[in-house]
C-alpha cells in the first residue's frame, strides 16, 4: 500500500481494531489478569502491559518519521493468529491464548502501519511475552532443576559454615529440624521478576548491544545465586533462631533478598559501563555502540 505519514486517523483505526482484539480475547485477558492476581509467580505481569505501553509511548518521535502503509502480509498472519487462539481455547492452553493475543498485535501492527511500523513496534509487542504463564511442561521440570540447585549448593555453603547438614533431594536435613525447598523458595518468582525488569532497563538505557546483552543474559545466575543465599540464611536461621525463618519473617526475607538481587543488578550495569562505555559521536563511532574502555585497552596492548 502506498505510504503516508502517521496522523490521528490511525489512531482511531488501532483504537476500533483494538476493542475488536479485546473482545475475541475478553476470556484469555481476564484469566490472565487472575492469574497475576492470584499467583506470587507472575504478580510481576500486572506491570508488564503498562511498561509495554511506555516503550510505545517512549517511539512516538519513530513513529512520526515513518511511512505508515499496511502489508497484506499482515491478514494471513492476523488469521493464523486467531487459529493459534481458538487451538489453545480447546486445549484450555492459557500460555497458548496469551501467544496468540501478542502475535494478533504483530499481524495488525503489520496490516495497518506496514514493515515500518511493526520494526518500531516489535520490542514493545515483543515484551508483552513476561506476562505469558508458562506451560506446565516446562514450568514443572524447570522449577525442580532450581529447587535441586539450591538445596544442594545451600547443603554445601551450610557446611562450609560449620552447619551440620545433610541433603535428600530438595530437603536440607539440619539438626532438630528440615528445611524444604518448595517452588516458592526455588527462585523461579525472582527469576522471572528479575528478568523482565533488566529487559526493560536495558531498552531505555543507553549502549550498545554487547552491553545490553549481557546485562540481560546476567539476570538469571544473579537471581539463582541470590535465591541460593536465601536459602542458605534461612538454614543458618533455623540453626541460631527458628522463630525468624518461619511466617512473616520468611516472606519479609524473601523481598529482602530480591531487592539484594536487583541492587546487584544495576550494580553490575554501572560496571558494565566502564568496560563498555558509550563511544561518542566525536570519536567517529557510531553512538550507542560498544567498545572495550581504555583501561581494558592499555591492558591488551601491554601483554
Amino acid at each position: 500500500m502506498r505510504g503516508r505519514r502517521i496522523s490521528w486517523k490511525d489512531a482511531v483505526g488501532w483504537a476500533v481494531l483494538l476493542s475488536l482484539a479485546g473482545i475475541l480475547f475478553k476470556g484469555a485477558l481476564a484469566r490472565l489478569f487472575n492469574r497475576w492476581w492470584t499467583d506470587p509467580t507472575y504478580s510481576h505481569g500486572l506491570l508488564v502491559p503498562a511498561i509495554s505501553l511506555f516503550f510505545l509511548y517512549d517511539r512516538k518521535e519513530s513513529f512520526k518519521k515513518i511511512n505508515v502503509g499496511g502489508s497484506l502480509w499482515g491478514a494471513p498472519a492476523l488469521a493464523a493468529a486467531v487459529g493459534v487462539f481458538f487451538v489453545g481455547q480447546l486445549g484450555n492452553m492459557l500460555f497458548v491464548e496469551a501467544a496468540a493475543f501478542i502475535w494478533s498485535l504483530a499481524a495488525m501492527a503489520l496490516l495497518v502501519g506496514g514493515w515500518g511500523f511493526l520494526r518500531i513496534a516489535a520490542f514493545p509487542i515483543l515484551y508483552l511475552a513476561f506476562m505469558c504463564p508458562l506451560p506446565s511442561g516446562i514450568y514443572d521440570p524447570v522449577s525442580a532443576q532450581l529447587r535441586l540447585l539450591a538445596s544442594s549448593i545451600a547443603t554445601v555453603l551450610l557446611q562450609v559454615l560449620g552447619v551440620v547438614a545433610t541433603r535428600a533431594g530438595n530437603i536440607i536435613y539440619l539438626a532438630g529440624t528440615t528445611l524444604s525447598v518448595e517452588d516458592a523458595c526455588s527462585g523461579i518468582r525472582s527469576l522471572f521478576g528479575i528478568t523482565a525488569t533488566a529487559t526493560a532497563f536495558a531498552f531505555i538505557a543507553p549502549g550498545g548491544f554487547i552491553r545490553k546483552a549481557f546485562f540481560i543474559v546476567s539476570a538469571v545466575p544473579i537471581a539463582v545465586a541470590s535465591n541460593i543465599l536465601r536459602v542458605v540464611v534461612t538454614g543458618l536461621l533455623y540453626r541460631w533462631a527458628p522463630g525468624s525463618a518461619e511466617g512473616f519473617y520468611h516472606g519479609l526475607e524473601g523481598w529482602a533478598f530480591y531487592v539484594i538481587a536487583l541492587a546487584a543488578l544495576f550494580g553490575e550495569f554501572f560496571l558494565l559501563k566502564v568496560v563498555f562505555p558509550v563511544r561518542s559521536g566525536a570519536t567517529g563511532g557510531k553512538a550507542g555502540a560498544d567498545k572495550p574502555s581504555a583501561l581494558a585497552e592499555n591492558g591488551e596492548q601491554g601483554r
